[in-house]
């Protein structure tokens, strides 16, 4: 019996060395046609850095997916299966060409100075200006302890504030008089502080971006930019051109309209984070299993790393600033409290309807952006 079972073991995994074998050459042939996919991928990318124009097409995307999902359902192939593969290999395509970088729309731009490291919006930003040969440097916030700070700010045509709002006004006082023609970009979360600070100390042209608030963003490339206008846009359209050529989409608001929905909804999100981490700092005693710590980590460390690692000044600004609008915390424990009261009472009817709305908005946002 034991001899018969050794034998059948041996000739199945004969034949399936065999199989395995073809497999390998197969997986072979599929990285050989990868690597030639890229090498046209990198003449593409040449093409568009020489005549100007952007990464990304939506249509031509959405076009080339549709065809293949097309293609792998005559072929009786997994739709969803083959939508992944070419995603994956549209967004490496999307990181070669970024790589490759873009044609510099202003010529007559001198150098672009950054000051701050302190968000991560500034750093794709430096990433993108280099590779379309802008002359970039570097200042931290506490550049005015330098000697020779003054000499950084000599033919500067534009300062990108790569900074928090708590360093703002440090910042502001020791900033050198500009020239009228110098543009200020401020990537600090919450602009009815900033961009009237800003505007009061610099008479020439201030934009206004909004920091990217996803947690795994390397490049502009598919992603939404909010702008808002500070003073004198025409100056600075070439820089919104310029950011466009990495294939992401620019939306112009007011920033009173937007600052409300930041400082809200992104602070709340924010303090609940922080409040539920402090509950477990709190409440050691009841001695998590680092089973049950895994977990909640692994579900939620992304958004936990932005937060307390990557981009705590952010968070701390919307806290900070949010601390000056008590009511929205008042609003959101008046409407945690209703909810709480629902789910001790026997009729819990309310709560699927709750649920069943914030669904249906969920669902409709998501086909805005996914159309």
């Amino acid at each position: 019996m034991i001899t018969k079972y050794i034998n059948n073991h041996n000739i199945a995994n004969t034949q399936l060395k065999i199989l395995r074998n073809k497999i390998d050459v197969l997986d072979n042939k599929l990285l050989n046609v990868l690597v030639q996919r890229f090498n046209i991928i990198k003449q593409v990318g040449e093409i568009k850095k020489k005549y100007g124009l952007p990464i990304y097409y939506p249509e031509r995307e959405a076009s080339l997916i549709h065809k293949k999902k097309k293609r792998a359902q005559n072929l009786q192939l997994s739709q969803n299966f083959i939508k992944k593969i070419l995603q994956n290999i549209i967004y490496e395509s999307y990181l070669y060409e970024n790589i490759i970088g873009f044609k510099k729309l202003n010529i007559n731009c001198k150098t672009i100075l950054i000051i701050g490291k302190e968000l991560y919006t500034g750093h794709i930003l430096k990433n993108i200006l280099k590779s379309a040969s802008y002359n970039i440097k570097m200042l931290d916030e506490y550049f005015w302890k330098k000697n020779n700070f003054y000499d950084y700010f000599i033919d500067i045509e534009m300062i990108i504030l790569n900074i928090s709002i708590t360093s703002l006004n440090l910042i502001l006082k020791h900033l050198p008089k500009l020239s009228k023609t110098c543009i200020i970009v401020d990537l600090s979360p919450v602009k009815t502080f900033s961009i009237e600070k800003i505007t009061k100390k610099h008479y020439g042209p201030v934009l206004g971006l909004y920091p990217i608030l996803h947690t795994n963003v390397t490049i502009l490339t598919k992603q939404y930019l909010i702008y808002t206008h500070g003073r004198f846009s025409k100056i600075y359209s070439w820089f919104l051109e310029q950011i466009k050529l990495s294939g992401c989409q620019l939306i112009k608001v007011q920033y009173h309209d937007i600052d409300m929905y930041i400082v809200q909804l992104q602070s709340i999100k924010y303090f609940n984070v922080i409040s539920i981490n402090n509950l477990i700092l709190k409440y050691k005693k009841y001695n998590f299993s680092q089973n049950i710590l895994k977990l909640t980590y692994v579900t939620e460390f992304s958004f936990f790393k932005k937060i307390f690692l990557r981009d705590r000044k952010i968070s701390n600004d919307l806290i900070k600033y949010s601390a000056n609008h008590t009511n929205i915390f008042q609003k959101y424990i008046k409407n945690c409290h209703s909810l709480l009261l629902q789910l001790t009472t026997k009729n819990k009817k309310h709560i699927p309807n709750v649920f069943r709305k914030i669904q249906q908005y969920i669902i409709k946002v998501y086909k805005i952006f996914h159309k």
